[in-house]
């Protein structure tokens, strides 16, 4: 699976779990755990988009042999931006 935002830059495509008049600042406000989570996704590639305000993590990334995070922006999580849990041969970058 390829998730890619179509905009010149990362800010060009948000996936905002909270609060969305927040921006990329506080208060989260969030309304979900989990901004994107990829389960088994083996694969994988994120990039060019910005994920935020989630109460737990931005991106999580769990079980998966084989993922790419391109130029992705972790904006205001309430734990961790990105967490790859129990996944092998990831690269994060940029």
């Amino acid at each position: 699976m390829q998730i890619e935002g179509s905009g010149a830059t990362p800010d060009a495509v948000v996936l905002d779990a909270g609060r969305v008049a927040s921006g990329n600042g506080a208060p989260l406000g969030a309304v979900k755990d989990v901004g994107l989570k990829a389960d088994r996704a083996d694969g994988l590639v994120l990039r060019n988009f910005t994920v935020r305000h989630a109460a737990e993590h931005d991106v999580y990334i769990l079980e998966t042999d084989g993922y790419v995070q391109d130029r992705i922006k972790f904006m205001y999580a309430g734990e961790y931006g990105a967490l790859m849990f129990t996944s092998d041969h990831g690269l994060t970058q940029n």
